[in-house]
């Protein structure tokens, strides 16, 4: 294997690591929020369509 080789294995190999990570902290981050929403509901007294605009503002975020 060449030199130029090996490199272009390990660029592959970091790429496919910060594209697993990001997915990971993503997925981590909604299901802190979709955890959270029950006890933000309760403790602001808010109704069921005011949380589900907390969602929607969230993912409205990521995908911006």
């Amino acid at each position: 294997m060449t030199v130029a080789a090996t490199r272009v294995e390990g660029a592959w190999a970091g790429l496919f690591g910060v594209v697993g990570l990001a997915g990971f902290v993503t997925t981590l981050d909604n299901t802190v929020v979709t955890v959270a929403v029950p006890t933000m509901r309760r403790e602001l007294g808010a109704r069921l369509a005011a949380m589900e605009w907390v969602g929607t503002g969230y993912v409205i975020t990521f995908a911006g």
